[in-house]
């Protein structure tokens, strides 16, 4: 892997949860990909685990989000924000069905503009390229499997509670069509906040939604199969498709 002082390749900075890792690259995996000659970007990946936005409101938080956001984009020359998928896959439920909060799925997407709106008001005169990624169409596909995912990260803590928590999920999990449809109405506002705010954005859904015969996108659109995992998780299979199409859209967005 190319140092990251590379005077001939711009550091794209990455930040975000842990859904960011598709961003990672190095010589062997770039090969793996059937990219046969050096990525002309360098990813700079700050992976952040659990990172939500709802943790972006405030400095105390204990994974200082906002802070390590607002010292990056004071020093980098390009900059990827990727927030909200923890937001709307656990977040969303943790709110309704743990601390018992009312919310509809219009109210919570507004919610969450409003904290990504002070987060880039906070970085609007930093002097990098900014460009906001779009969540991820959804991998919770079948009740029992996105039931139970959800009560086991919900409780995680409280492991007693998790046959409440089920039960409570029953009334609340949206339907896979509405998960995603929740996600795309998300990407819609952020993508005009973007706008607003004169950067840019983007997501990769269009590259795994499952296609019909002749290669159009099925509505309403959903994951492909192929990039959903087998095991008890919210993120895409680790696919050599996966990891090549957020790649290709860094290289999109900036370059």
């Amino acid at each position: 892997m190319a140092k990251m002082t590379d005077p001939a390749r711009p550091v794209v900075d990455i930040i975000g949860d842990s859904h960011t890792m598709f961003f990672k690259a190095d010589f062997n995996s770039v090969r793996r990909m059937g990219i046969n000659k050096r990525l002309a970007f360098v990813p700079r990946v700050q992976q952040v685990n659990a990172a939500s936005l709802t943790g972006v409101r405030r400095y105390a938080s204990t994974l200082r989000l906002k802070e390590l956001i607002e010292t990056t984009a004071a020093n980098a020359s390009h900059l990827i924000i990727a927030l909200g998928q923890v937001d709307l896959e656990l977040g969303f439920y943790y709110r309704q069905a743990v601390k018992g909060e009312e919310w509809t799925a219009e109210d919570y997407i507004e919610f969450l503009a409003e904290i990504y709106a002070g987060l880039l008001e906070g970085i609007k005169d930093a002097p990098c390229k900014v460009a906001l990624k779009g969540v991820n169409l959804t991998v919770l596909s079948t009740p029992l499997f996105s039931r139970k995912y959800l009560s086991r990260i919900l409780t995680e803590k409280a492991p007693e509670d998790r046959q409440a928590a089920e039960k409570k999920l029953r009334e609340l999990m949206l339907s896979e069509s509405q998960q995603n449809g929740f996600h795309l109405d998300f990407n819609r506002r952020i993508n005009a906040l973007a706008d607003q705010f004169g950067i840019r954005y983007f997501d990769i859904n269009e590259k795994i939604a499952e296609r019909g015969p002749a290669g159009r996108i099925r509505q309403p659109m959903r994951l492909a199969t192929g990039h959903q995992p087998i095991r008890f998780d919210h993120h895409l299979a680790p696919t050599i498709h996966v990891h090549r199409v957020h790649l290709d859209a860094v290289q999109t967005v900036f370059l």
